[in-house]
């Protein structure tokens, strides 16, 4: 269960943060892009967190 938790966490935070729902296109490849770079930005942000001692927050990586 741990892994599923981790998948919809992740899901979470695309879709509050970056936009994951938000997108107006109907052609399919650009659906993809948006998708692909929703969930893109969402990793990067967590693995930029990196070992660091403070909680990670999205207000210091949104702008």
């Amino acid at each position: 269960y741990r892994t599923r938790f981790q998948i919809e966490f992740c899901f979470r935070d695309a879709k509050g943060f970056t936009g994951l729902m938000q997108s107006q296109a109907r052609d399919v490849a650009k659906l993809s892009f948006n998708f692909n770079a929703s969930l893109t930005s969402v990793n990067l942000a967590k693995g930029w967190q990196g070992k660091e001692v403070f909680l990670f927050r999205w207000h210091h990586v949104k702008r």
